[in-house]
């Protein structure tokens, strides 16, 4: 969700009023013919709380739409002159599967991230979604959705938002940290922490930002699947040389067990290279196993899955990895070899 308008308007705090309603109602008007972009109603002053604009599917209030548009001037007016609620907006937004920090998130700013998040750690969010109602609909027996919580850094990690990751963690550094604000803390639905999610996603630059500030990758998921299993799951369709490179830096750098549940390791492994690379890394633990074993084993066909791919393929993957690094200190790439 965003705006069409990328430059934030500057608005001196010490304006007027008027000119600064004036200004809001300029910047929507200037946006109104993008598109999913509709005004509900006009803005009004004396229910500053109320939602009268809608970006996608998301109705948003004026603070909702300020912190949208990275305009920390008039969320500071709308705070402190207009009495905007960052609770009532919470719940506004929670209604709809989104939070404010999904929105920090989608256009990043870090001067609105330092002035919201003191704020947000002052409300009971989990007493102000609670205050929600929900209403069963008697005549076709249908219950609404529950909420489902945005968990701030798992979202971000979704999104691929280092900087909000790397701000967050760095606020917190030496304090207690919330579990809003845990990189590793654990959805209760899937079991999945901000490491899984990374290795969903493929991105290498993710994945060693998040393995350099200890996150856990040694978690499963509500499936029972390691980080090896989830990027070789996620990624290896999309694409077989960023995978490989994935796959190298949980094994050797991480350190996930390649040998456990080993056989599903090989079920899933697709591509030559990566086939090549999981069956040597098990000979080398002591396991004598192959894919066309596994795979005849449980009387399945091989041929689906046999490529031609290029000898100097791990190479490229490889150099992938060390040039994000940049030091020698993962030396180990050099030893690898798929024969």
């Amino acid at each position: 969700m965003g705006l069409c308008c990328s430059n934030p308007t500057e608005i001196p705090s010490s304006k007027s009023e008027n000119h600064l309603q004036n200004t809001l109602q300029r910047i929507i008007k200037e946006n109104l013919d993008c598109q999913d972009f509709r005004l509900l109603c006009d803005f009004d002053k004396g229910n500053i709380n109320k939602p009268f604009l809608s970006i996608g599917d998301t109705e948003v209030n004026a603070l909702a739409f300020a912190i949208v548009n990275n305009d920390l001037d008039l969320i500071k007016y709308l705070h402190t002159k207009l009495g905007a609620s960052f609770e009532q907006t919470e719940i506004l937004l929670a209604r709809q599967n989104s939070s404010i920090f999904d929105l920090i998130i989608s256009s990043y700013s870090q001067e609105v991230l330092e002035y919201c998040l003191p704020i947000y750690l002052k409300f009971d969010r989990l007493i102000e979604i609670g205050e929600i109602d929900y209403t069963i609909n008697f005549t076709s027996l249908s219950i609404p959705n529950p909420i489902k919580h945005i968990h701030p850094m798992r979202r971000a990690t979704e999104k691929n938002s280092v900087p909000f990751l790397s701000y967050i963690i760095s606020y917190f550094k030496g304090q207690q940290i919330p579990k809003d604000f845990d990189i590793n803390d654990i959805d209760d639905d899937t079991g999945e922490n901000c490491a899984l999610i990374a290795c969903r996603s493929g991105d290498l630059n993710l994945l060693v930002f998040l393995y350099k500030m200890n996150a856990n990758f040694f978690v499963k998921n509500r499936n029972n699947e390691n980080a090896i299993q989830v990027a070789m799951t996620y990624n290896q369709k999309i694409d077989e040389q960023l995978c490989y490179s994935v796959l190298v830096f949980l094994i050797d750098i991480v350190g996930i067990d390649v040998t456990d549940n080993y056989e599903e390791n090989l079920l899933l492994a697709r591509d030559e290279v990566i086939i090549g690379y999981i069956e040597e890394k098990l000979l080398h633990a002591g396991i004598k196993s192959t894919k066309r074993q596994v795979e005849g084993k449980y009387d399945l066909d091989n041929s689906m899955y046999e490529q031609q791919v290029s000898k100097t393929f791990h190479e490229v993957a490889l150099s992938t990895i060390s040039s994000i690094f940049g030091t020698e200190e993962f030396s180990i790439f050099s030893q690898i070899t798929i024969d």
